[in-house]
């Protein structure tokens, strides 16, 4: 990516721009490692969409971000991260970003700014934007704590600057206690939006949920619904009891809630519509966020969070099997594609006139809700189908790291789970025996049992269907111009899937398995030889016990 030549306006035309923008057809390593070098065959610079991109129409969100003041929030996660990418490489007019951060011991602004803003995912933005650290301010804070741990400092400049505000911050491990995930999920959003009152210039507040904040109902619309429990009352029921008391009453405080992620968000979707008269508020509502289709970085993925653990785990062969309907669907939404929906409905919001006196059956006109999910105009991808093409794609983009053949499976059943389970986890037991006798710490077992309760999460959403309706979603993208469509692009069937998937799983192995392309044959050829070694197995399981029972049928007959 650091290769990357600057656009060329002379190089522009509509063809191009379709067959390098609006494709993601990146189907083999030569190409992928073309894209990331900057070099296309027949052309004598690479053109790249960013913000010294312009069209007759122009760009109605370029304009409006001009000279804006941000506050986001989940800056170091996965999605926030690409939201402050995306905003300085492409809307490089904005007259600052505040991000909210916890601060590090031992660590000065400068070099926790230097921190975020390491890795390939930022080296396009630095490269169009080489002054973007003019335009950023890091805030001390932390979600967990009131009013986000802000100093009277910090609160005062918020309300004197801060125009549009994108909450992305949030705890989304799916096992974390109650009292903390309400705190960070939702006192967090209480205390923003009490200060977002007293702001000045607020034109734009987006809070940024779940598409399974309401997972108990099965058909989800763009709609507020009633939350498991009022907000205060919540909060109210984690400070009185103690940790002991809050742990065994979860369960019954969850409801039909599967966890506490999914949960407080629900409870904080309520406090967005209580302040929906007062303040220029939307949700977007992503549903099960993957790897990007083209931005930054074709593919990218640095979380191990969802489904990329099951799907990287499984790449590497360390995992044979999981708890799930394989005819379910997966509703799966690349990364960069959730970003521009979340800065084009910012801009929508803020386009929005506020209407003073509204009744509560009518808050949802005003507070526009974004459910971003897979388009229900596209064929229904199942689990089942979705976890064979990334064990196909495995074996073309094999990693010198495989300890074993990949190949993993849903069971529906819980029986045949639990059998399957036994089995992937006797070479952890060998693997510690092996430990144990060199005197060194056994761990292999405490591993797979650690890996086995991470995927154990998502268990619930393996085995059920959801409907989303996406009628704001699609309006939105619709009502963008020409030009923002280009550079703010959403529209899910524009994609080709069989290219991203293995983008996607070029990307797992460069950037979270940390296995370079050049050691792309070596990494074929091992799981090649494990493919073998793995029917050979098989093989000699079955020879054996052929042996084994001929033997006993010669005895006992």
């Amino acid at each position: 990516a650091s290769t990357v030549k600057r656009f060329d306006s002379n190089l522009l035309n509509e063809a191009r721009l379709q067959k390098l923008f609006l494709s993601s057809k990146i189907l083999f390593p030569e190409e992928f490692l073309k894209m990331l070098d900057g070099n296309d065959e027949g052309t004598s610079k690479v053109i790249h969409v960013n913000s010294e991109f312009e069209c007759e129409d122009g760009s109605n969100i370029l304009q409006y971000y001009n000279e804006k003041t941000i506050f986001l929030t989940g800056a170091t996660g996965f999605l926030g991260k690409l939201i402050l990418e995306k905003i300085l490489r492409t809307c490089k007019g904005v007259k600052r970003i505040y991000i909210l951060a916890r601060p590090k011991k031992g660590v000065n602004i400068n070099d926790r700014i230097d921190q975020l803003f390491a890795g390939p995912a930022m080296d396009k933005m630095k490269e169009v934007n080489p002054s973007f650290q003019d335009q950023v301010s890091l805030v001390p804070g932390d979600l967990l704590l009131p009013y986000l741990g802000m100093s009277k400092e910090s609160i005062q400049s918020f309300k004197d600057e801060v125009n549009i505000v994108i909450h992305c911050g949030a705890t989304v491990r799916f096992d974390q206690k109650l009292r903390e995930a309400a705190y960070i999920n939702v006192r967090s959003v209480r205390n923003l939006l009490d200060i977002s009152k007293e702001t000045n210039g607020l034109e734009s507040f987006l809070y940024i949920s779940t598409a399974y904040s309401h997972c108990p109902r099965l058909e989800i619309g763009e709609e507020f619904y009633n939350p498991p429990i009022k907000p205060d009352d919540l909060l109210k029921l984690v400070e009185m009891l103690d940790e002991k008391r809050l742990i065994k009453m979860t369960p019954i405080i969850l409801g039909e809630w599967p966890n506490t992620y999914s949960f407080t968000k629900a409870v904080a979707e309520n406090l967005i519509k209580q302040e929906s008269e007062n303040l220029p508020l939307a949700i977007v509502r992503p549903s099960i966020v993957i790897g990007a289709v083209k931005e930054p970085i074709p593919g990218w993925i640095d979380s191990i969070y969802g489904p990329t653990g099951l799907m990287i785990f499984g790449f590497l062969g360390i995992l044979r099997t999981a708890h799930g309907n394989p005819n379910t669907k997966c509703d799966l939404v690349p990364v960069d594609f959730v970003v521009n929906c979340i800065i084009a409905a910012a801009y929508q919001r803020a386009k929005l006139n506020r209407m003073p006196a509204i009744s509560s059956n009518h808050r949802d006109e005003i507070t526009p809700i974004f459910n971003y999910c897979y388009s229900p105009n596209l064929p229904t991808i199942k689990w089942g189908y979705y976890l064979t093409r990334v064990r196909a794609s495995a074996f073309s983009v094999g990693s010198t790291r495989c300890v074993w053949y990949p190949s993993v499976k849903l069971r529906r059943c819980i029986y045949l789970f639990k059998i399957e389970k036994f089995f992937n986890m006797i070479p952890a037991y060998v693997a510690d025996l092996v430990f144990k006798i060199m005197g060194r710490e056994q761990i292999a077992v405490k591993l797979m049992e650690r890996l086995f309760n991470t995927i154990s999460v998502l268990n619930y959403f393996l085995r059920r269907n959801w409907t989303f309706t996406t009628d704001n979603t699609q309006k939105l993208f619709k009502s963008l111009s020409s030009t923002d469509k280009k550079l703010f692009d959403f529209d899910m069937e524009a994609i080709d899937f069989e290219s991203y998937n293995k983008n996607y799983v070029y990307a797992m192995r460069i950037y979270v398995v940390k296995d370079p392309l050049e050691t792309l044959e070596a990494g074929r050829r091992l799981v090649f030889k494990l493919q073998i070694i793995y029917y050979i197995s098989w093989i000699a399981l079955f020879a054996i016990l052929y042996i084994v029972y001929h033997f006993l049928s010669s005895i006992f007959m």
